[in-house]
This record gives C-alpha cells, structure tokens and sequence, in this order.
C-alpha cells in the first residue's frame, strides 16, 4: 500500500500529520495570537503587511501577538525586532504549534491543503491581486503540467470551503471569485467583505519624503525616469525541479540602450517565479524582486509595464501610465488562462513587439493623460480603495469582545494551562516511550540515541560560569586534552583563548532569544543539546542541533533516558549537562565553575561582560513574574534558587550512583557541597 502512495502525497500526508499533533497538544486557542503567511511565505508584504501595520498601530490591538511564517527566517530581520512579533520557518515544529494555537489566520495564497482550521479559529483570505487572466474553476485549458485541470478545480473548491473572510476590493472582485472558488457551490457566498484592498491604503498616504527614501534604499540617482516591469508567470512555462521559468521576448539591453541613459527599469517577477537575476548585467536596469512591499516600487515609479498582472489594478490608483506589453496575447488568450474581460478597457496602449513597446514608451512619457477610459477603469475596479481598508478588514473579522466562550477562557485560565500542559506531557510521555522502544524513529532521536554509552569508561569537565574559574583552567583542560562541556555565554571567552568546549548546552531562553546570532557563530559546529522549548526560540538555529523533549514540572526529578523527555523545572543547565555525561557513559564527571551562586547575588560570573544591562532586565522581569506566581518574596529569591539547585544536585547524585558514575566538584570555593570536593590543579598542573 505505502508503495502506492506518491512521494508528493507522503510529503502532505507527513504535513497533515504533524499538524494534527499540535492541535491535540494544544487544544486551547490564544484569542489575541495572529497567524500571517503571504505568498506561501516567501515575502512579507500584500494586504497581510498592511493589516499587520495597522493593527500595531492601534491602540486597541496592543495586546494582540504577531507571528510571521516565512520560508527565510534571516531576510525578514525588520520583522524580527518589531513588539509583539514572532518571525517563524515555514514547516517547522514552531509553525505548527502557532497555527494550532493562534485564533486568527490571514493568507494571501490560500492556505496549504494540509493546513485545516479549526472549529472557532477564523481564516480570513485576502488573496492577492483582482484578476484579469481566469482562476481556478473558471480555467479551461488543460496546461499546468503539475496537476490536471479536474485536479485543480478541486483543489481551489477545497481552498474556498475553509474560509471564513474573503476581502474583496469591487463587485466585479467578488463576482469572479465566487466563480473560481465556487463559493457558491459550497454555501460560502456570504464570506466575502467588501472593504477595497488593504494593500493599497499606503497608495493614498505617501510622501514626497517616502520616495526618497526609498530611492536612496534601492540606489536610484535622482533625475532618472523610472519603469516599473511586472510580467506575471505562465502555466505553460514550468520545468521540472527548478519550478515556473521566467521566458520573454523582452531584450533589456536593447530596450534600455534605445532609451538612453536618463531611463532606469526596475523588474519585478512575480512570488510564483521567485528571484532569478535575469537582468543583473544590464545597465540601467535593477531587480527588485526582492523588495518585501511592491507599493514601495509603485510609488517612486512613473510609469508601468504590465501584461495580464493584477498590478495594474493598484497601480491605477495613482492615475500614472501604463503600457501593457502581451507578446504572447494569442497564445495566452486563446490557449492559457483566457480573460474575465475585454482588454479594450485596459486603461493603457496594448503592444505585442518591442519595437511598439518603445514607441508606448515615449508616447506615454510625452503625452499621457488621465482620461475617461482610464477614470472608468478605476471606477469599476477601485471605487473601494482609500487610506482605510486595512482598518476595515480588522473591524470585520478580527473580534475584541470575543463573547461568554472567551470569557469562560479567561476566568478559567488556570484549567486551560492543566488540561494543555496535560495532554502536551501525555503526548510527550508517549512519543519517548516509542522513541525508547526504537518506535517513532526521527533523526533526532537517532542522534540521541548515537550518543548512549559513546564515552565510556572515560571522564570529562562539565563548565559552569561561576566566578571561581579562570580562563588558564580552561587553557590547562584543553592542554590535557580533557573533554569538556560548555554552556550559555561561556561563548564570550572565546576570543580570549583557544579552548574550545567539545559539547555546548543552551536551555537559558533569554539567551537564545538575544543572542543565538552570536551563540551560533562562535560555537560553528559543535554540538549544541538544548530542549524543545528552548530551541523553538532561537531566532538563529544551531548548526549542529540535539534537541530533548521537556516537560515543565513543580519538582525536578531525573529521567532514566534523554530519549524520553527531560525535566528542566527547578533545575540548571548544569543538571542537564550532568545527565547527558551519565547517559554518555562517563565513569567520572567533575564539575568547574560551578559555584552554585544566583543572579541576585551580585558577582555570579566568572566573565566580566557576562550579559548586558538590556539582557539582565529582560532576565530579571521573566524571573521576577515567576517568582510571584509562586508567592515568593525578593528577599526569598537566593534560597529558592540555591535550594532549588541542592536538590537537582542531590537526586542526580543517587542517579549517578546506581550507573556506577563518580561526580566530583572541582570548583574552587562555591557553595555546592553534594558532590566530594576535587582539586582541579591536579588535573592541569
């Protein structure tokens, strides 16, 4: 049977499961947690940025949390840095946790077969551009080579039944979408919101400070007349493992060489072609596929090449010229997509060859005026638009008074964390059962399990960051060549010496927030073992990862096996490099630097620039809110730590014993005094 089965629909299948698990592990929503995917996650701009924009900016919505799903998490650092805003890998375990959990979905694409909300989540559709060329149903001929045309109307009947919202920006918007979705046919008629097009709110708020700006981002010399280029793609132009290609009669050096040099073009493929630096040796030309917000190119550009793009639509609300250059009109008429309307009433000369496309060109620069052709083509298509449609879409579908449900949520808050904590622990707790049993194999627990037994009989030096140590300790462990652990921001001294730890542990999420960045440069490829939780919030993700499964939990207790899970609560890092060194099969383990001090005892680091101001803050603020919860005093604070730690400390003494396993402390002075006291010195000298 399995051999039936395509690798295409293994891919989906393996999709589908992954996201059934998140929902039965997270079966409460966040009513103020906003899921936003535009263009399958490949940029961050659309309607989706403008309704983001919007709600960060009204004072109503600040409570409300953001998260972003991209296929690159390092090209949206602006997004990264913004209040309240998560920006998440595509298709990781992090993605599917937040679409499980978040109470609102806004896609631009349609959202991916596997992807299904759930009942109370609300999917709003804002889709991405009025369409000239026919969608979905309402395409006859039988040319994208990757599915079958029935296969295709299938797939776009099942997009449209999952929709709660689909934003609409004319009549004539909703009347062909109704149409390519099927709307109808499914009953979902009323799901359309006729509001204009958030993305084209910033096209009536610009400033002539706006487009200098973002000249000057994009290199632009002033002077210059500039020409916006948007072909869209084809159906019929697709090649195997390298996806749609980008095929033109459009020759850019002799277009721009008959231009002269007070022409610049900036060219913009479409999201379905992607960035294929087809014109990077042309003078005078400049991609900027790249650029996240097209209104960004809209507005500093004088005019617009098109051909069948729904970027006419927008840009027609500046009421600039436009050319529209369709080499292809016959083929692409007659045996591709076909048209939901006369081209005649394009706002713009149709051209076919370059040699008019130049002649449209210069006409259109000397002589171009807004007339009644053009002002009846944005009266049909743009009536809607203004500077507000982004606030109407959130006043449409987003609810503040989430009712007597969420007010039951929220009064029982305490019984929403139990039942999810509970059926996350029970998930969790059978998943490493298997994974004991050889069960549910990953390549994580593959390489889990490759680390049993791998030292032993040996010994190693597990290093903490107390202010006993000293970097000539390290420089002695490195000279004997002693295996040592490192953790947390020991990183720091790397640029001091040549040591170098053989394994590095990171469960600090402070620190994997604020300085994965750093952490991953410094450590190359080391192996860095950290848990879920903290792993799904390293904004840059190790290279050389080995993740355990944790379960937070009132009282620590050690597990027989990291391939089970791991129980973080009340422990340290140094808890969790101990069990790892006992699981590895080490005979003997001494502990440095491990002075057993807290972070309210003032001097508690060995390296003088340890953290920062803006990082002790944010570790203060996350401790301090804990600490509360529990009831717990800030003259209190150093005890419950120490005792917290003392108690770690002791159960994986008793642990360790049973294996046959020596723990020694070879810190110098500190106050931990479960384990026998070595002299490092003997070790070194």
């Amino acid at each position: 049977m399995c051999a039936l089965i395509s690798k295409k629909n293994k891919r989906f299948l393996k999709k589908r499961a992954k996201f059934w698990k998140e929902c039965i592990t997270h079966p409460i929503l966040n009513e103020h947690l906003v899921v936003f995917e535009a263009f399958s996650g490949k940029r961050c701009g659309g309607n989706l940025r403008a309704i983001y924009e919007y709600m960060m900016t009204a004072e109503e919505y600040k409570e409300f949390r953001y998260v972003w799903i991209v296929t690159d998490v390092e090209a949206h650092r602006d997004l990264k840095v913004r209040r309240n805003t998560r920006v998440v890998k595509k298709d990781s375990r992090a993605a599917y946790i937040l679409y499980a959990k978040a109470k609102y979905w806004f896609n631009n694409v349609a959202l991916p077969n596997y992807l299904i909300p759930r009942p109370r989540q609300v999917y709003v559709e804002t889709w991405h551009g009025t369409p000239l060329k026919k969608l979905g149903n309402d395409i006859e001929y039988e040319v994208d080579p990757r599915q079958t045309l029935a296969e295709m109307h299938k797939k776009y009947y099942v997009k449209g039944r999952k929709m709660d919202y689909l934003v609409s920006p004319s009549r004539f918007y909703s009347e062909k979408m109704i149409s390519c979705f099927r709307l109808d046919k499914s009953g979902k008629e009323d799901i359309i919101i006729e509001t204009g097009y958030p993305r084209n709110d910033a096209l009536f708020k610009f400033t002539d400070e706006d487009v200098a700006r973002i000249k000057e981002e994009i290199g632009i010399p002033e002077g210059k007349k500039l020409i916006l280029y948007t072909p869209t793609w084809r159906d019929n132009q697709f090649k195997k493992g390298d996806g749609f290609q980008y095929n033109t009669e459009l020759d850019f050096g002799k277009l721009m060489k008959e231009l002269g040099d007070d022409y610049i073009l900036l060219f913009r493929a479409h999201h379905q072609i992607g960035f294929k630096d087809v014109a990077s040796d042309v003078t005078n030309v400049i991609d900027v596929t790249q650029v996240d917000d097209v209104n960004d190119l809209y507005i500093i550009s004088d005019m617009m090449i098109t051909d069948y793009s729904s970027t006419m639509f927008d840009y027609g609300n500046l009421k600039r010229p436009m050319v529209f250059y369709m080499y292809d009109l016959d083929e692409y008429q007659g045996e591709v997509r076909d048209f939901y309307f006369d081209i005649d009433e394009l706002p713009g000369p149709i051209v076919k060859t370059q040699k008019d496309l130049l002649d449209a060109i210069r006409d259109q620069f000397e002589n171009f005026k807004y007339d009644d052709k053009y002002k009846a083509f944005t009266e049909k298509f743009n009536y809607l638009d203004d500077a507000n449609a982004a606030k109407r879409v959130v006043e449409k579908t987003i609810s503040l008074d989430c009712g007597p449900l969420y007010s039951m949520y929220k009064g029982t808050i305490h019984c929403k964390n139990v039942l999810r904590k509970a059926a996350r622990d029970n998930y969790i707790k059978l998943s490493g059962l298997f994974r004991r049993m050889g069960l549910c194999v990953t390549d994580n627990s593959k390489l889990l399990r490759s680390y049993k037994n791998k030292h032993k009989g040996e010994r190693c030096f597990l290093i903490g960051n107390g202010p006993s140590l000293k970097i000539s300790d390290l420089e002695g462990l490195q000279e004997k060549g002693e295996i040592t652990f490192g953790c947390n921001l020991v990183t720091k001294v790397f640029d001091q010496t040549k040591w170098r730890p053989d394994y590095y542990f990171m469960i600090d999420r402070i620190c994997a927030k604020y300085r994965s960045e750093e952490i991953d440069e410094a450590i190359g490829d080391i192996p860095l073992f950290t848990n879920i939780t903290t792993y799904n919030i390293f904004r840059q993700k190790p290279k050389n990862p080995v993740i355990l499964y944790n379960i937070a939990k009132a009282k620590y207790r050690v597990h027989s096996s990291p391939l089970a899970y791991y129980i973080p609560s009340g422990s340290t890092v140094m808890s969790l490099m101990i069990e790892m060194a006992v699981y590895m099969g080490f005979k003997e383990i001494y502990l440095v630097g491990c002075d057993c001090t807290s972070t309210f005892s003032g001097n508690t680091h060995f390296i003088k620039d340890y953290t920062d101001d803006n990082l002790k803050a944010k570790d203060a603020k996350k401790i301090i809110a804990r600490m509360r919860k529990l009831g717990i005093e800030g003259d209190d604070y150093e005890k419950y730590f120490l005792d917290g730690s003392l108690n770690a400390y002791t159960l994986l003494k008793e642990h360790a014993m049973k294996r046959g396993v020596n723990i020694y402390n070879a810190t110098r002075g500190g106050a931990l005094e479960v384990y026998e006291r070595r002299n490092l010195d003997d070790f070194i000298l």
